[in-house]
């Protein structure tokens, strides 16, 4: 239903004084909807038609020329969907802006072409704003050119000047290997908008007036798979381990606040499962205060998250009663209970603010941390900024969970890496590596170490080692290397920055996945001039000697990088190879067990592993690992599937199925 808005917008500033300069198409299968749009519209001075299904529509842009269409995206029998499809496909339709008005968010993130998205009830003050740009840009557009537009025409010029903007912007990182990616949603963002070029989008988004689409790009580009207990693992080690422990602390210090925090929240999954999971241990409300606070940088995600409205995709890796104790029905889709989310905050905020402002208060006195596949976007020197601020944000004994592609990143002398059965979760400790005992905590008094697991020195890096981006140079005579921010300085004149090294690290490694050895050479010797000991520099120099026969060389860097940074997936994965074909089987299944730890979706370790466990004949076992390999095979964005060699991803996830079958 809409709100009514006739007789609400008088002092509406509108600045459309000439009559009819846009012809406005309305296509709702609603007839109040169109009622209203079409009477307030009209109201503007607006020529408008209002139509009520998807073949009317057609019939209507076939003969009139339309400015906007305004596009309901469910509609029974041919949906929005296959209007915009039309639109699209007829050249002489091109020039339309079209704004999709639909009850589902979840369409937003699907359809990259449409000029905006205004989720119902209709907010008529952003419509006319949208409206407002619209008659703006037509008035002042020249003629365009949409070959101009193609993605076979953004340049590397191009990548480096829109991945320039998202970094300064807000700290979002694009690696090289996403560029088409970036093509592809600036391309449709070009269209959709109505601009003539690439350059027009470029200083759109660098303006004051682009801020709105500067957010549509990052939530464009930061789409991730989003559902009710993803990675199971981690809730797992909350209820067994984590929390049993944290009530224990909380009752010696006589206390009763939980607070948790849920960083890059998306549309509220992730914070609902985390207050599903505390209610859980903690049922009791006389007896517990719970909190959890969610944060992202995308408001409209905070709007839907807030509308605590799910469909039955979301579920899709729930326990069957989770529906029946924690959600009401609403139409065809699941509204969070209110006993839930009453105990969630969601907040708009950019973690890349972490170490430049101050912490707001009420991101402090955090229990535990949840922050996964958030950083995977951002550059190493952000991350360590962030992690700092992270151990300053947790309570004494709080704990941090990453992303398995991210759990490297907080191997610093403030973590100590809990290694759980399927998982690594970890603990905040005292800077100096002593584990923090009797810490005067918040209003109430001392909270106890929690007494879980701390690795011994050599499974974790010892204070003074490799440490990207520390931005100091190491004492001389130690094994470690300078890697320099932003400085460019090197005897040679070709230092790479950490950023710089990371990409050719993922450059090289898919290009050692697609057996060009030679190519990762070229890259590993670019990434020696900058530092000859980095231990991203190891693996690859790993891989290129185990290709060359030269295995117990290729073990010996492994080790060597792995003493640095603990959480070198690649590596594990290497030795674990290495290993196999030397008949060390346990060792070698170790191997592909740590190496997704710290990677999950690390598709082929996962294969290998099934394999390796079939030689040694726990078929059951080893079922179990391509079932894992397919999951994250048919979640992945891409074509290819690293280290599948020849093997095309369609092929692969043929093969695991029959497996699994």
């Amino acid at each position: 239903m809409f709100h009514s808005p006739v007789g609400s917008f008088s002092n509406i500033w509108w600045n459309m004084n000439t009559v009819n300069e846009l012809n406005i198409l309305i296509v709702d299968d609603d007839k109040n909807v169109r009622l209203v749009l079409k009477e307030l519209i009209e109201e503007h001075n607006f020529s408008v038609t209002a139509v009520g299904s998807a073949d009317e529509a057609v019939i209507a842009l076939d003969s009139i020329c339309f400015d906007v269409v305004l596009l309901d995206f469910h509609m029974p029998g041919r949906g929005g969907d296959e209007v915009l499809r039309y639109i699209r496909s007829i050249p002489e339709l091109s020039c339309i802006a079209v704004i999709l008005v639909s009850a589902s968010r979840e369409a937003e993130l699907d359809l990259l072409d449409v000029y905006d998205f205004i989720a119902k009830p209709v907010n008529f003050t952003r419509l006319f704003k949208d409206l407002d740009e619209i008659l703006s840009w037509k008035r002042l557009k020249s003629d365009r050119d949409p070959a101009i537009n193609c993605v076979e025409n953004f340049s590397d010029a191009l990548f480096d000047s829109f991945a320039t903007i998202l970094d300064e912007k807000v700290g979002l990182s694009i690696p090289y290997r996403r560029k088409s990616e970036l093509a592809r949603v600036v391309c449709s963002r070009v269209r959709a908008l109505l601009l003539s070029d690439f350059e027009s989008y470029r200083r759109h988004l660098s303006s004051t007036a682009g801020e709105g689409e500067l957010k549509k790009l990052i939530l464009l580009m930061t789409i991730g798979e989003t559902y009710f207990f993803r990675n199971s693992a981690h809730f797992t080690a909350l209820s067994e381990n984590v929390f049993p422990q944290l009530k224990k602390d909380l009752i010696i210090a006589g206390q009763k606040n939980v607070r948790i925090l849920s960083c890059g929240c998306s549309t509220g999954e992730e914070a609902y499962s985390l207050a599903i999971a505390a209610k859980k241990f903690f049922p009791s409300a006389a007896e517990w205060n719970l909190s959890v606070t969610a944060i992202d940088i995308n408001d409209r995600s905070i709007r839907q998250a807030e509308d605590a409205i799910f469909s039955g995709r979301s579920f899709r890796a729930a326990d069957s009663s989770l529906k029946k104790d924690y959600f009401l029905p609403s139409g065809n889709q699941w509204k969070v209970s209110r006993r839930i989310k009453e105990l969630v905050i969601f907040r708009c905020y950019n973690i890349c603010d972490l170490g430049f402002y101050p912490v707001p208060m009420w991101l402090k006195n955090m229990d535990i941390i949840f922050c996964r596949n958030v950083m995977i976007y951002f550059v190493r020197h952000r991350i360590n900024t962030i992690i700092d601020s992270f151990h300053d944000m947790l309570l004494p004994g709080g704990h941090l969970f990453l992303g398995h592609s991210e759990n490297r990143f907080a191997t610093e002398p403030g973590f100590a890496p809990v290694i759980d059965k399927e998982t690594i979760y970890f603990e905040r400790r005292a800077i100096d590596g002593v584990p923090e005992k009797n810490i005067y905590r918040p209003s109430t008094g001392t909270r106890p170490a929690s007494g879980t697991y701390r690795p011994s020195s050599d499974t974790h890096p010892a204070s003074g080692t490799y440490r990207p981006s520390t931005g100091t140079r190491p004492a001389t005579g130690t094994n470690n290397c300078y890697i320099p921010d932003d400085s460019n300085y090197d005897s040679t004149g070709d230092a790479l920055t950490e950023k710089q090294i990371t990409h050719l690290f993922e450059s090289a490694i898919e290009m050692i996945g697609n057996e060009n050895f030679k190519g990762a050479a070229e890259l590993r010797d670019r990434i020696s001039k900058t530092c000859e000991l980095h231990p991203m520099l190891m693996v690859l120099s790993a891989f290129i000697l185990s290709n060359q026969g030269q295995d117990q060389s290729a073990i010996k860097l492994i080790d060597k990088a792995l003493k640095q940074d603990i959480g070198l997936s690649y590596a594990y994965y290497l030795r674990g190879i290495i290993k196999e074909r030397q008949f060390q089987m346990e060792e070698a299944s170790q191997d592909f067990i740590s190496a997704t730890r710290w990677k999950a979706d690390f598709i082929m370790a996962h294969v290998k592993h099934g394999f390796l466990l079939e030689k040694m004949g726990q078929s059951q076992s080893a079922n179990e690992w391509f079932r894992k390999a397919l999951v994250h095979a048919e979640e992945n964005r891409f074509s290819n599937i690293l280290f599948s060699g020849r093997t095309s991803g369609d092929s692969l996830k043929a093969m695991l199925k029959e497996k699994v079958r």
